[in-house]
């Protein structure tokens, strides 16, 4: 690892960013998004997206002991009652065993009931029990 006036500095880093289930990066906004970040960023390299944007992949050019923040646009695509979490995996490019993973847990939780009282699909039979569910 290089040293600088900051302390500790790692060589090329990639973070790996799988989104909860029913998300999607929004990729015609990366090369906007790339722009402004890198003038906040400055060792921010690149952003790409892979398998249809549930994956994000983020390249930075070092990462020191000092917090950096890229926010990502993502909208939500569809509901799911049960959500898996979104793993974010960083690891040292040249030293993939030097790496990290945490897991997030979108804060939104939904029941079957709220997707069926959200659409269409739902029969009027289980439409009535899910409103008969919700005032009891």
């Amino acid at each position: 690892m290089e040293q600088n006036c900051e302390g500790r500095r790692t060589g090329d880093v990639v973070a790996h960013v799988d989104l909860p289930s029913g998300y999607a990066f929004q990729e015609g906004e990366i090369e906007s998004m790339l722009e402004v970040s890198k003038t906040r960023i400055e060792n921010l390299k690149n952003i790409e997206s892979k398998q249809q944007g549930t994956q994000v992949i983020v390249y930075f050019d070092y990462l020191t002991e000092t917090a950096t923040c890229v926010n990502l646009p993502v909208s939500l695509l569809y509901s799911v009652v049960t959500s898996n979490k979104a793993t974010i995996t960083v690891h040292e490019y040249s030293n993939p065993e030097h790496q990290g993973t945490k897991l997030f847990d979108p804060a939104i939780k939904k029941t079957m009931c709220d997707l069926c009282l959200e659409t269409q699909a739902c029969t009027a039979h289980v439409r009535k029990d899910c409103a008969s569910a919700r005032f009891n």
